[in-house]
């Protein structure tokens, strides 16, 4: 072979040489070292990369190696004990402080890379423990919000309850204060009516007795009259005249008397229905009252010193047939509350017999914001 054939491939010789040899070492580093603290990593293998590389360029590239000296020659008996040397396996490489320095390094890397995982997955669970926390709390606090506002809105409902309750206690404690009222006027009456009476009854006697009386001492007159006159038969017939005309005039004066003490009795028996029926009016107006003032709704700001007069025609059974403005109170609102209140209570509580109800088919409602009353 020429010079120059063997210097261009004398490069090749040696790149394929060393890249044998680190092949070499790495597989006798593997076998070498204990497979408990061996762990191969991506950071911890390095890959040997081959560049292609043109031959044309390569000895401008690449410095010439110089050729080792070659051997002399050596005599023929020593070459059996050459290849017996070269027949015997090579030692175990042991790894440079390089390689042991980098696997320390690599394990300490992924010690630290596990710590800082660990630390990581500690931190994330700190997080959602405190996220479930904080979404515990704020579910507890919305049911504590809820349960404080149901709280609130049961004790506004008992509140408007009590109000209500005592508003109607309050209602039929004036209702029976009336009704109080109105039996002991009724009570009055009878007994001013009794008291009359009576009192009627004894005048009608006395004036009985002093009529009698007078008539008696008349006939005294007259007969002490006829005894002074003569006692012929004429003084005597006159004299008996005399007697019949007083008498009959006594009978007619004591029938007048009676007449007229039937005639007081008879009045003040009416007097007492009329006051009897009266009260029992009063009753129903007031219960008429009480239905037209529950209905009332007095617009707000209304002058308290205002007030109105209603005509209200009634059918049986206390149904509104209508009802009309007869005064106005000047404030139009005020006006159309009354009516509107008078046409919401119907039907009017009003007595059945139609003797009763006669007083009520047309009634004359004054209206204040604070008193209705009824003429």
């Amino acid at each position: 072979m020429s010079d120059s054939s063997q210097q261009a491939t004398l490069p090749w010789r040696y790149l394929i040489t060393s890249l044998a040899l680190h092949v070499l070492l790495f597989v006798g580093l593997i076998f070498t070292l204990p497979s408990s603290s061996v762990r191969l990593t991506p950071s911890s293998v390095k890959i040997v990369e081959a560049v292609a590389v043109d031959e044309t360029k390569l000895p401008t590239q690449v410095n010439p190696i110089p050729e080792p000296p070659r051997a002399e020659t050596e005599p023929v008996e020593n070459k059996p004990t050459e290849d017996l040397a070269l027949n015997q396996p090579e030692p175990a490489p042991v790894p440079s402080q390089e390689v042991i320095e980098k696997k320390r390094v690599d394990d300490q890397k992924l010690k630290d890379q596990q710590k800082e995982l660990e630390r990581a997955q500690a931190e994330a669970e700190k997080k959602r423990i405190e996220k479930e926390h904080a979404e515990s709390e704020k579910l507890r606090q919305e049911k504590l919000l809820a349960e404080e506002e149901k709280k609130h809105e049961e004790e506004l409902k008992i509140a408007e309850e009590k109000k209500q309750l005592e508003k109607a206690r309050a209602e039929v404690e004036k209702k029976h204060q009336e009704e109080l009222r109105a039996e002991e006027e009724k009570q009055r009456v009878l007994n001013e009516e009794k008291k009359k009476k009576k009192e009627l009854a004894k005048l009608a006697k006395q004036r009985e007795v002093e009529m009698a009386k007078a008539l008696d001492e008349q006939l005294k007159k007259e007969q002490q009259q006829l005894q002074a006159q003569t006692q012929d038969k004429k003084t005597l017939e006159k004299k008996k005249a005399l007697a019949k005309l007083a008498k009959e005039k006594q009978q007619a004066m004591a029938k007048a008397l009676n007449d007229q003490l039937q005639d007081e009795q008879q009045q003040l028996s009416n007097d007492e229905n009329t006051r009897a029926m009266q009260g029992e009016l009063d009753k129903y107006k007031a219960a008429i009252l009480s239905s037209i003032g529950h209905h009332w709704l007095v617009p707000p700001g209304s002058n308290k010193e205002l007030s109105c007069q209603l005509l209200i025609h009634l059918a049986p059974g206390g149904v509104v047939l209508d009802v009309k403005t007869v005064k106005s109170s000047g404030d139009e609102a005020l006006d159309h509350s009354a009516q509107t209140a008078v046409m919401k209570a119907s039907p009017l509580p009003v007595p059945s017999e139609p003797t009763k109800f006669n007083h009520f088919r047309e009634l004359r409602l004054t209206v204040r914001p604070e008193q209705v009353t009824v003429r």
